[in-house]
């Protein structure tokens, strides 16, 4: 697992905003394989908890895992 922090204002990640949907500040969830992204997932709830850092973290951890459970 890697963590990115990617400006997607850059030229070079543009593709970013289409290929994921994106139009503000977002976390993503992604799988590669052979450095090829097979699939993704925006997670959406990020902005109704930013306020509870408690509920926040619990949202992302448990997003990851289901991610890295379910099977390509």
């Amino acid at each position: 697992m890697e963590f990115h922090a990617t400006n997607i204002d850059s030229s070079q990640n543009e593709h970013f905003r289409e290929d994921c949907k994106l139009y503000t500040k977002s976390v993503i969830v992604a799988d590669f394989v052979d450095g090829k992204q097979v699939r993704w997932k925006n997670l959406e709830k990020i902005w109704m908890l930013t306020g509870n850092k408690v509920e926040f973290a619990k949202y992302i951890q448990t997003e990851v895992r289901a991610f890295l459970d379910t099977p390509q």
